[in-house]
């Protein structure tokens, strides 16, 4: 299959209802060999392709990146989350 881990893992977002995707390691590549820039010129489209299919799902990572993607601290995202569980009760 052609169906790479990041488009089946897109894909099981979508399938789950996800509201949003928080990428973690994508952090692009520094000094990259042209096959690594090929690569991560892929990549870029693909995230590309999945905001404008899906407007409505926020796509971020929580890891600095090279990648055109809003970088949202994965550790302002716990907090919030925290933050949500203690008003909850």
């Amino acid at each position: 299959s052609d169906i790479g881990p990041v488009s089946l893992a897109l894909g099981t977002a979508l399938a789950l209802g996800a509201r949003r995707v928080t990428l973690i390691g994508f952090d692009g590549y520094e000094n990259a060999t042209s096959a690594q820039q090929e690569l991560a010129a892929e990549s870029q489209a693909l995230f590309d392709d999945f905001r404008a299919s899906h407007p409505e799902i926020a796509l971020t990572s929580g890891t600095r990146t090279r990648f055109e993607i809003v970088v949202r601290s994965i550790y302002a995202r716990i907090a919030e989350v925290g933050t949500r569980l203690d008003h909850a009760h």
